[in-house]
């Protein structure tokens, strides 16, 4: 997956973890906000992952 594309997502993804979270009146408990919770963590990890592997290819 592309850098950007990536990003997007993860902005997207937050977004929507925001508006449920507002709409649910900060219920973390709710099923809905654990699981989008969930897969911003995924995309987060996955972006870091991209960052150390850029890290890697290319020293500062």
């Amino acid at each position: 997956m592309e850098i950007k594309q990536l990003i997007h997502k993860i902005e997207t993804k937050r977004e929507e973890l925001n508006k449920i979270v507002l709409s649910n009146r900060f219920d973390f408990d709710d099923k809905r906000v654990q699981q989008l919770s969930k897969e911003l963590d995924s995309l987060i990890f996955q972006y870091l992952e991209y960052i150390n592997i850029k890290k890697e290819i290319v020293p500062a």
